[in-house]
């Protein structure tokens, strides 16, 4: 918000270039996310302790940074496998087609209107969970962003409190062509652990928007805002 209009429109350009490489690798997805082509650096020190702690692989919060469609291939690199949800397109055949090309991460897709039930059963049969919760959500709480109140979902820290697991914030950034470098930051913990659920949610996710507001700074042209 502190940006000049020519620094703001210099970055426009970079956002919807940034977006058009991300169109431009989706029929390479497979053999950029493939264990061991090189094409990513993965730093999960923190999930891989969680899970030993916990005995559950973590909930990972991500944003529209770098390419969002590689960052599950951070835990499927390690042998965690990891459900992820996503908004269908209206476009049945488009959407047919995205699909077909999100398998080559090696994650399962859950489509986010029938999403809840499923990925309780998946998270039980052992599974990471993997959400996208940068955008508004119209169903959240007002928390801060940017200096404004964005609507922001809690459902991530809602479900690693029930779980018993933790929550991480996870990062893509493209270090080259087609190379990114997926890290998770956490465990992201409530300040007053024996608040209410809902407040310990609110509190962890009020940490995840002051994450992404970091990383967005840091690589304002790698954000699909």
């Amino acid at each position: 918000p502190e940006r000049g209009p020519g620094e703001i429109e210099a970055l426009l350009r970079a956002v919807w270039g940034n977006m058009g490489t991300v169109l431009a690798e989706y029929p390479h997805l497979a053999t950029i996310c493939r264990p061991g082509s090189g094409h990513l650096e993965v730093v999960a020190d923190g999930p891989l302790e969680a899970m030993r702690a916990t005995g559950r692989p973590p909930v990972f919060v991500g944003g529209h940074l770098g390419s969002w469609e590689v960052g599950p291939a951070g835990p499927v690199s390690l042998g965690v496998p990891i459900a992820v949800v996503y908004q269908p397109l209206e476009n049945p055949y488009l959407d047919a087609r995205l699909r077909a090309l999100r398998a080559g991460i090696g994650c399962t897709l859950l489509p986010r209107d029938s999403s809840a039930r499923e990925l309780l059963r998946a998270a039980k049969a052992g599974c990471a969970i993997g959400l996208i919760v940068d955008h508004r959500d119209d169903d959240g709480v007002p928390l801060p962003f940017f200096g404004h109140d964005k609507l922001t979902t809690l459902a991530p820290a809602r479900m690693a409190l029930r779980l018993g697991t933790a929550l991480f914030a996870a990062r893509v950034e493209r270090i080259g062509p087609a190379r990114y470098r997926l890290s998770a930051h956490g465990p992201i913990l409530p300040d007053t652990p024996d608040a209410a659920p809902e407040r310990q949610a609110e509190q962890m996710m009020r940490k995840v928007n002051a994450l992404f507001e970091q990383w967005i700074r840091e690589r304002p042209g790698e954000w699909l805002c």
